[in-house]
């Protein structure tokens, strides 16, 4: 089968990291069959640069949302997939991609063909192996090996410390790069749709729920390498980041771990890693107050209907 692959770039207001991006897809020994944009900024300036005349070789397809959240961009794009495509390739515009990139994934989903789904060797300038790091994780994952991608009964997704050298098994794939064969999607698995803006651990969600119907289906992939610049303006500011930690680990933890004790050994760790770097002693009754909250919340947090954004973003618990 010849393999057609779609591209899938949620964006919000990083015109400057698309640009790049698609400057540097177009150096790709082979280009995809599309490229689809789904921009979600408040201006008309990464619709400008999606209609410059130099991306028509991408096959772009540009498309805007009022709505800010990577995980409904991403599954917007799934219901606009074209006809012809079956490799589905989700990718954050501050990545960089060897050349040789979709020839390598030919090459391995074409002598894998069980493989449903695969994780590149990720690597990034900003993640250096401190002291501090290894300490980090040590506590997070109880002792656990360093070469791991998997997640912990806390709910805590781990990236290895130290990349594997060998063709593995891993049990989640960060969201920056994902691979996928359509017919995943085909079936209807789609990213958790209450998660906004950052979208904090869309990518451990989608990954259990596959997994459930096809265990030991994703694969690490250590010879094929790709950077994630990790673009500060990306993330989303600290303390609704924090908020999204504690929330959307819960329920994570609720609904596939069921080990609330692991949930809240792992918060007691990330309160005493942000009371150091915030110096402030508010941040334990701040955590305390979110426990409260998701314990008080704890059944209707797993309802699709229950909104939990807005204490989220209001930084209030109720």
């Amino acid at each position: 089968m010849v393999l057609k692959f779609s591209f899938i770039v949620p964006t919000l207001n990083r015109s400057k990291d698309l640009a790049r991006f698609l400057d540097m897809l177009l150096k790709l020994n082979n280009k995809p069959y599309e490229v689809i944009v789904v921009d979600q900024s408040d201006d008309t300036i990464t619709q400008q640069l999606c209609a410059a005349q130099s991306y028509t070789k991408l096959g772009l397809r540009y498309y805007h949302l009022d709505v800010k959240s990577s995980a409904f961009a991403r599954n917007f794009a799934l219901d606009h997939l074209g006809d012809e495509s079956n490799v589905v390739v989700f990718l954050d515009d501050d990545t960089t991609l060897q050349t040789d990139f979709l020839d390598q994934i030919d090459h391995f989903f074409s002598t894998h063909s069980h493989a449903q789904w695969w994780v590149a060797n990720i690597e990034s300038p900003l993640r250096k192996i401190s002291l501090i790091k290894k300490i980090w994780f040590f506590l997070l994952t109880w002792g656990h090996r360093f070469t791991e991608m998997f997640v912990t009964g806390g709910g805590f997704n781990v990236m290895p410390l130290i990349q594997p050298t060998a063709l593995k098994h891993v049990e989640w794939t960060s969201g920056c790069g994902m691979f996928f064969r359509r017919k995943l999607f085909d079936e209807w698995f789609r990213f958790e749709k209450r998660f906004m803006r950052y979208s904090l651990m869309e990518d451990c969600f989608l990954s259990y729920v596959i997994q459930q119907k096809y265990p030991k289906s994703l694969y690490f992939v250590p010879d094929v390498k790709m950077i994630h610049h990790e673009t500060p303006v990306a993330r989303v500011a600290n303390k609704v980041r924090i908020n999204q930690n504690i929330v959307h680990r819960f329920y994570f933890v609720k609904k596939f771990k069921k080990n609330t004790v692991a949930y809240v050994r792992t918060m007691f760790i990330f309160c005493v890693f942000d009371l150091l770097n915030a110096k402030d002693w508010c941040v334990i009754k701040y955590y305390a107050n979110w426990l409260k909250y998701v314990f008080s919340h704890k059944n209707d947090i797993l309802k699709s209907d229950f909104d939990f954004n807005t204490f989220i973003f209001s930084g209030k618990v109720s």
